[in-house]
């Protein structure tokens, strides 16, 4: 009878760790960004979604084009020195697109760079070469220096609104190994 309840503990807790791996994943996968909202008064935890949601950031780093519309430009987060990473950003503030006339700061933070880099908004080239109507994003482009230190690289970023009290947000990154920022070695 004992090895027969121990072993039901074993499959239950293997059962939990499993869930909770397929939960955290499956979460990542789904929100693709990170919701900032005021802070509660209270030590309850938010429902996710949040039902009262201020700003919604969808944030993402690319290789950056340099070779004119298209170029190399794809998801990724692995890099070397010398290489350019895209920030690529699109934001929402109670449902409507942040553009530049909601906006007064947009900015990418990174350790060890002096001066915040501010995004830009503008159309993506993605539709001048298919005809489409190109989507629209916050990006602004950083070249690893030759010395920048290997290892994640812990950026974040920052959003404040034209009104003032609307909004002032930081986004960062959602600690999974696979999707952090990583200056790697050539």
């Amino acid at each position: 009878m004992a090895v027969h309840t121990r072993l039901i503990r074993g499959i239950r807790r293997h059962f939990v760790v499993a869930t909770a791996v397929a939960v955290v994943l499956t979460g990542t996968a789904l929100a693709g960004g990170a919701i900032a909202s005021a802070a509660s008064k209270t030590a309850k935890p938010a429902p996710w979604p949040a039902a009262k949601t201020k700003v919604f950031l969808y944030v993402d780093t690319d290789a950056a084009a340099k070779e004119g519309v298209y170029g190399d430009c794809q998801q990724g987060s692995v890099f070397q020195r010398g290489q350019q990473v895209l920030f690529r950003v699109s934001g929402t503030s109670g449902g409507v697109t942040l553009t530049t006339s909601d906006v007064r700061v947009f900015n990418v933070v990174i350790p060890g760079v002096k001066a915040p880099l501010p995004l830009a908004w503008g159309a993506h080239t993605y539709g001048v070469k298919t005809g489409a109507v190109p989507p629209e994003y916050w990006t602004v482009p950083w070249t690893v220096p030759k010395t920048y230190p290997l290892g994640v690289v812990n950026f974040h970023v920052h959003v404040v609104s034209k009104t003032s009290g609307a909004f002032n947000v930081d986004w960062t990154q959602i600690p999974i190994v696979s999707s952090d920022l990583t200056i790697v070695k050539a």
